[in-house]
């Protein structure tokens, strides 16, 4: 089990956060509550996913339990890709009953419920096997799911339908994307082709070379897929002639000693789509050796501008020095007061994730400590408000958790867990 909040700047109710920072694998358990949704599996099997709600920095475990298999079987945990509003897009290996070693890979769409129903009552969860054959690829992060809360294929509005997408470079054809979309009111996957613009900011070798860590909305028919060192790819994706056009980062990325394509760039770099403001965010977190510091700049684009504007740019070592009597019992795993007053002598790296909320400047920055005596590295979420220059939170995590922001509905007895029984 993860650890609770263990400070905050501001007191606040469970539940009152309109989003999560959700684990990207689960746990293998059962846990049922309101949140358990259950669906069979290619190989016949049954699988029931769960989720614990907290609000963040707390990351929201989840808990996937499956009939009648091994855990030697389940060494890749199920896997979540991509998410947007109630909608959670998830891969897992599943195993046929004869046992013979044989091993597919299902996705599912897990819908979180919400909103009301028949006679004023709330929407249950679902969970739904997406039929294949499915696009086969390196990078299941390019899987990306499109709600159809304003357009169906029909052009009706439809709530409860979606579409997953995934994008294929043609080999013969480097202007132009094999787009696979499956509908879920047809229950079909389809294929258009959508072509690379020709504008002073697509340039075709970025295009090819774009490497996808998360797919995600951008409005209406339109979809974005974000490279965090070449920049966002967009395309109307449900337009009868789709075009792909990438929007370039504020700054380039870091060159010079190491290539970009065998570094991570979420350890310094994260990137968030509002399909509401209709605005893409971004932050990079650089480190000035001979100072000492850690800063954290975020920018703004509209989608139909050609300019960044700069939200803010903090230093985190101001911030921790500024809020080190407050929060002193915490801050201290971060802030060395002994040393020199600039420097984070105990951090290894500052990982950010930006808030899903467009209204404020929240940015979620995982610092990786250096341990003593050889002991594994320990990690601190640090929930920093850029605008204000203020720390809001602070939450111990496992080093190499990864997590992925989700707008998830938030109802009071959402969070309530039965028994875990651990296979």
């Amino acid at each position: 089990m993860l650890a609770g909040v263990i400070a905050s700047s501001q007191s606040s109710s469970p539940g009152s956060s309109p989003w999560i920072l959700l684990e990207e694998f689960a746990t293998i358990a059962h846990r049922r509550n309101a949140t358990t949704a259950t669906a069979l599996t290619s190989a016949g099997g049954t699988v029931e996913i769960s989720f614990e709600l907290v609000d963040p920095p707390a990351i929201s475990p989840w808990f996937a339990n499956f009939s009648g298999v091994k855990e030697r079987e389940y060494k890749r945990k199920p896997q979540i890709l991509n998410a947007t509003d109630s909608l959670i897009l998830m891969r897992m290996a599943v195993f046929p009953d004869d046992d013979d070693g044989r091993r597919a890979v299902d996705y599912f769409v897990y819908n979180a419920g919400g909103g009301s129903g028949h006679a004023g009552t709330t929407k249950p969860p679902w969970l739904v096997l997406i039929p294949g054959p499915y696009p086969k690829t390196y990078n299941p992060k390019q899987f990306g799911i499109l709600p159809c809360g304003g357009v169906t294929d029909a052009d009706e509005p439809s709530p409860e339908h979606y579409h997953v997408i995934f994008p294929a470079r043609r080999v013969k054809a480097q202007a132009a994307h094999e787009m696979h979309v499956f509908s879920s009111a047809t229950q079909a996957w389809t294929t258009k082709l959508a072509m690379v613009a020709v504008d002073w900011e697509t340039g075709l070798h970025d295009v090819v070379r774009h490497a996808a860590s998360s797919a995600v909305p951008a409005g209406g028919r339109w979809m974005a897929w974000i490279d965090l060192w070449r920049g966002v790819l967009l395309c109307n994706v449900l337009d009868e002639d789709p075009v792909l056009r990438m929007l370039q980062w504020p700054v380039p990325p870091p060159r010079g000693e190491f290539i970009i394509e065998m570094y991570d760039a979420r350890s310094i770099r994260d990137a968030t789509v509002s399909a509401a403001a209709g605005e893409v965010r971004f932050v990079e977190v650089s480190f000035d050796g001979g100072a000492g510091t850690w800063t954290a700049t975020a920018w703004k684009r509209e989608f139909g501008s050609a300019y960044w504007f700069k939200c803010f740019e903090v230093d985190i070592a101001d911030i921790l020095a500024k809020d080190s009597t407050r929060l002193s019992s915490l801050v201290s795993k971060v802030w060395d007061d002994e040393v020199e007053k600039r420097g984070l002598s105990k951090v290894c790296r500052v990982a950010p994730t930006l808030s899903l909320s467009a209204e404020d400047d929240v940015v979620y920055l995982m610092t990786g400590m250096r341990s003593e005596g050889g002991a594994s590295p320990e990690a601190m979420l640090l929930a920093v408000d850029g605008r204000e220059a203020r720390l809001e939170a602070v939450e111990e995590v496992p080093f190499f958790m990864t997590y992925t922001p989700c707008a998830f509905p938030r109802l009071d007895d959402r969070a309530s867990c039965g028994t875990q029984q651990e296979h």
